[in-house]
């Protein structure tokens, strides 16, 4: 008689999203500490990681990257485009990488089991739907009231709450500015 094979995991990590979701959460994940609680007794199939650069990337900033690239992570980057608000003249900087991520998401499918999506936004709706729908289970993982409905009806259950899992994959040694929690009861965002 055989064993049954681990699952294969995957990780897609919405860097923007979660940004906000960390401080939310009130601490910043180490992504080599997810990987290896997202996987223990699985196997790693692949980790990939979405994230906006400014036009000169910075140091730090690199060196993240990098860190990110050693740590098994298939980096990702776009570079942020300035935007004009032509009414009010406002700018912002914007880079989304939403199609990237669930374009990968697809044509990575035949290499994992169970997914992972770093991410609330409710844009990965159909992604996730789609894979569900060929046996693929996709587990989001974001803080309280950071879980867009649309995404909240089609992911696997349970959700994966950070506040729960900030043990095994918090940083030590730097933390987000504190911000305001949300009850939870306001776990889903409107839609």
């Amino acid at each position: 008689m055989s064993e049954a094979m681990p699952d294969r995991v995957a990780l897609f990590v919405d860097s923007a999203n979660m940004h906000h979701a960390c401080k939310r959460a009130g601490f910043f994940i180490d992504w080599r500490k997810a990987r290896e609680h997202f996987t223990k007794d699985r196997s790693f199939a692949s980790a990939f990681f979405y994230y906006a650069v400014p036009p000169q990337v910075e140091p730090d900033r690199q060196r993240f990257l990098d860190f990110l690239s050693y740590n098994g992570y298939v980096v990702r980057t776009k570079t942020l485009k300035t935007v004009y608000d032509s009414q009010t003249g406002d700018s912002i900087q914007k880079a989304n990488l939403s199609i990237e991520i669930a374009l990968d998401m697809v044509n990575t499918s035949d290499n994992w089991d169970v997914a992972y999506l770093f991410s609330g936004d409710g844009d990965f709706e159909r992604a996730v739907e789609l894979l569900r729908s060929r046996g693929k289970r996709v587990f989001v993982v974001t803080s309280q009231g950071m879980l867009a409905r649309e995404l909240a009806y089609v992911a696997d259950k349970p959700v994966v709450w950070l506040d729960e899992v900030e043990r095994h994959i918090g940083r030590t040694d730097r933390r987000p500015e504190p911000v305001q929690h949300v009850a939870a009861e306001e776990r889903l965002e409107p839609a």
